[in-house]
């Protein structure tokens, strides 16, 4: 009898798998519905979901906090890990700009 080649996987999609982009997009739907759902005073644009990222937007750091707790919510309810070493935050705000300077 020959010995099983296959590999566990837990969580994820093989790399360069035909499936990735259709299963990215279903199970990232939700994620869109939820980050479009709030208000516009905090962002017009709130997420852009594209390949294998999300682009999150907000008017205010108050909002951009509020949509980052939304995406880690989401995360964490269905066991996901965000790759932080992708993750990069950038404002045209110098109040802003001078807050991101002191966390850093």
């Amino acid at each position: 009898m020959p010995k099983n080649s296959g590999f566990v996987l837990d969580r994820s999609v093989p790399q360069g798998s035909p499936l990735s982009p259709s299963l990215y997009n279903l199970f990232m739907d939700e994620f869109g519905e939820m980050v479009s759902a709030i208000p516009r005073y905090v962002a017009d644009f709130p997420a852009e979901l594209f390949a294998d990222g999300v682009l999150v937007t907000a008017k205010t750091s108050t909002g951009l906090q509020a949509l980052l707790d939304i995406a880690s919510k989401w995360t964490n309810d269905r066991r996901m890990i965000w790759n932080t070493k992708k993750v990069k935050s950038t404002s045209n705000k110098a109040s802003d700009v001078r807050a991101l300077r002191k966390a850093s």
